[in-house]
Order: structure tokens, then sequence, then C-alpha cells
């Protein structure tokens, strides 16, 4: 899938209005994308139900029957047992592998009978992509941090207790091979493979921005994260709409999942001394991103 679709759309200027064309089925769309989130979501589901039984019927003995007592224990459980990244893992993966399969039936396999697909590497070796994928997506994760930092003020135990299901999900090397690799890959051969190009049929770039970002918070599942995601769904909607291909995408999540590891090690958690300097990188990047997208088109041969 390192190809991009070769669609009748012209070349991307840098206003937004001249992206847009007059099309239809955008309801049929939004159903699509919600297919997919539930053929995935119960794929994961079940995989994470497997891999964490032994765990589950710890808490329900453990509980007595109590279901307030049952969901600390599970909350505490999960945030310190070697299985949630393992399992995360293995979920992400069938995620992938189910995503994959279906985006190359449905969408490449026939493109690429008919002609329609072309190398996407050329289209992103050049100064232009470059900075819009580094800068872009720097910019799209320091609005997600600060987006992050108002949520965790305003519900405080809710953030709490995401943040330590999130962090458990991270511990060791199953862990991080699921944040870094395995989720950007599920997540966006699900969301800017499957859903995109489907979305393409019926929305312009607007559109088809928006319906990345709902549905990539949709498969986030917490109220704390399909917030702080919405700025990165926005942004790698429009990278996948202008490159037609996934492949952009992909790199924009890992480089994101891989900062925000490195971050999360070494920052003493979020404050207002952090959110001055994630407003910085916000505004900055953003700037270099905007005169990025205003640059000329320049592919490399």
């Amino acid at each position: 899938m390192s190809e991009e679709f070769v669609t009748q759309e012209s070349e991307m200027t840098g206003n937004l209005a001249d992206y847009e064309a007059p099309k239809s089925g955008g309801v049929g769309a939004y159903l699509f994308g919600l297919l997919v989130f539930l053929v995935l979501t119960v794929a994961s589901a079940i995989v994470s139900m497997i891999g964490t039984f032994p765990l589950q019927q710890r808490v329900v003995l453990a509980s007595g029957g109590d279901v307030a007592k049952a969901q600390e224990l599970l909350l505490a459980e999960m945030a310190n047992s070697p299985l949630v990244p393992i399992t995360q893992f293995f979920a992400s993966f069938i995620m992938f592998v189910i995503a994959g399969l279906w985006y190359f039936f449905k969408f490449y396999k026939p493109a690429k009978e008919e002609g329609k697909v072309t190398p996407v590497l050329p289209k992103i070796m050049n100064l232009k992509a470059i900075l819009l994928i580094v800068f872009g997506t720097t910019s799209a994760y320091a609005l997600a941090v600060l987006l992050q930092y108002g949520m965790t003020l305003l519900l405080p135990d809710y953030a709490s207790a995401v943040n330590s299901v999130l962090g458990s999900a991270l511990n060791g090397v199953m862990g991080i091979l699921a944040g870094v690799i395995m989720a950007p890959l599920a997540e966006e051969v699900a969301v800017r493979g499957l859903i995109l190009r489907r979305a393409e049929k019926s929305f312009g770039l607007v559109g088809c921005m928006i319906i990345s970002a709902v549905m990539f918070a949709l498969f986030h599942m917490n109220l704390i994260q399909s917030v702080y995601v919405i700025p990165m769904g926005l942004f790698w909607g429009y990278i996948g709409y202008k490159y037609k291909s996934v492949i952009p995408c992909i790199i924009c999540h890992l480089i994101n999942n891989l900062v925000a590891i490195i971050i999360s090690y070494w920052a003493d958690g979020l404050n207002a001394s952090n959110a001055i300097i994630f407003s910085v990188i916000f505004v900055v990047c953003g700037v270099i991103t905007f005169f990025a997208i205003k640059m000329p088109e320049k592919e490399t041969a």
C-alpha cells in the first residue's frame, strides 16, 4: 500500500475552498464508518476478553459480587498486570489484519486493476511534504496535549483513571510496540484507509477531515482521548486526502506516538509550565505548517 490513488481532483493550493467538489451520499459515508468501527471494535474486544480472562476471574472472585469493588479492583489490576500490554498488542494486530484485508480488497485491488494507483513515495520525498508531516504532526500533538490538560482540570478523577489504564497498556516492550507501531497501523488503515477512501466519494477536503476526526475520536472510546485526538484526526485527514494514501498518515501517527511515549517518560505529568511550553510549540509549528501548505508542489524524481 505504498502507492496512491489517482483521482480527478485538481492539485491543491492553499485555499480550503478550492478543494471542495459537489458530492452526495454523506450519510452512507458515516454509516460505513460506523460499520468499520463496530467490526473492528468487536474483534478487538473479543481478543481483549480472552487475553485478560485470568485477570477478570481474579477480580470477580476477590470482589464477592460487589460491583463497585469489582470496578475498583479491575482498575488496580489493569494498572499493574503484564497481560494488558500483551493483550493490547494482539488486539491491535487483529484490527490491523482485518482492516488491511478489507482495505486491500475493497479499494486497493480494484484501483490497481484499473490502473488508478501510482507510487506515493515520490509525492512525500520533498521539502513541502516533510515540513507538513513533521511540523503539522508536532503542532497537532501540542494542541492535543493542551486539550488533555484542560480535560484533566475539568474531570480530574476520570482523567486519572483513564491515564492509569493507558499507562499500564504501555508497560514493557510489548506495550511500547503496541503503542508506537501496532496502534498507528491499525487505526490509520481503518480511519485514513477504509473510512477516508469511502468518504472521498461523498465529501471534499473539509468533509473528509471532519469524518476523519469524528471516527478517530470514536475509536478511542473514552471522553478524554476522544476530545484531545480531534486535532490529529483533522490534520491526518488532510494529509490522507491530499496524498490519496494511508502511508503518510501512518508516518505521522508513528512519529506522534513515539514522541508522546518519550515525553511521558521524561515529563513529570501535565502542569501549567508544560502547558506554556506546548502552547509555544503549537503556535510555532502551526505557522511553519501554514507556510508549508502554501509552498508550491514539487515532486522528486
